[in-house]
């Protein structure tokens, strides 16, 4: 969709969903990985272009009354920031995850998710 198209999107509909990739790998091996994670070089995506990415969202008019950050890759939980990302997003998030990390997943990850209701 380009930006023209999201704008027109928004005055017909209250909200939208958009995934962000974060990570192009994962923790499992699945055959059939729709996002080639068992074979993508593995990739984190930078502050620096999160940064430009949210204030791109910010500047195509998305609020977080109207927009639903949805964090994936890959396995979004192996980015060591993916915390520091939700607490930066002035829109509500998601996450799509295998579960496989959540065990693992520091205290302050999971204080984040609750300050930020993920």
């Amino acid at each position: 969709m380009y930006a023209k198209d999201y704008k027109e999107y928004l005055k017909t509909h209250n909200c939208i969903t958009i995934n962000y990739a974060v990570v192009s790998h994962c923790n499992l091996q699945c055959i059939g990985c729709r996002v080639h994670a068992p074979i993508a070089p593995k990739w984190f995506v930078s502050n620096q272009q999160y940064g430009l990415d949210i204030n791109n969202l910010i500047r195509l008019g998305f609020t977080k009354q109207n927009l639903i950050l949805g964090y994936f890759g890959g396995e979004p939980l192996l980015h060591p920031k993916l915390a520091n990302f939700i607490q930066y997003n002035p829109f509500r998030s998601s996450i799509t995850t295998n579960g496989k990390a959540l065990l693992n997943m520091p205290i302050n990850f999971w204080a984040v998710l609750s300050l930020y209701k993920v």
